[in-house]
């Protein structure tokens, strides 16, 4: 009687876990969700990546934000050679400290073709964190 009543809260505690678990990985595989956080000893972050198929602008919202965070755009495409890693923002860095919505500009159709992937790269010295949603085309 006592080994099932044990089993029981532990099938539970499992089912609950599982359930937990299951809609935190949702959230964290929304590839258009941003969260890029940076600190003085580690100050890169960057976005989900995403194909590319147009020539507009990569867009960005914050919802939130303290501190600053840096936007920059970035792509790949297997043409660049090495890592196929680069950025594709003509020299453009944005540097964000508030709400609002940003357009980045971006040349990785231009420059290498449609369907390679886009992200975006944060990379300041110091503390901020921003939170929002993003996306290439």
């Amino acid at each position: 009687m006592k080994r099932n009543w044990i089993k029981r809260i532990i099938g539970v505690t499992c089912f609950i876990g599982i359930g937990i678990l299951s809609k935190e990985s949702v959230e964290a595989y929304d590839p258009n969700y941003v969260h890029l956080e940076n600190r003085w000893n580690d100050p890169y972050d960057t976005t989900y990546k995403i194909q590319k198929w147009s020539t507009s602008a990569y867009f960005l919202n914050i919802t939130s934000i303290s501190g600053q965070i840096s936007a920059e755009a970035w792509g790949y495409s297997s043409r660049i050679g090495g890592t196929g890693n680069t950025p594709v923002s003509n020299g453009n860095i944005y540097i964000i400290s508030t709400r609002g919505t940003r357009y980045l500009t971006n040349y990785l159709v231009e420059w290498y073709g449609k369907g390679n992937n886009a992200w975006i790269v944060d990379n300041v010295w110091g503390y901020g964190s921003a939170y929002g949603r993003w996306r290439p085309d």
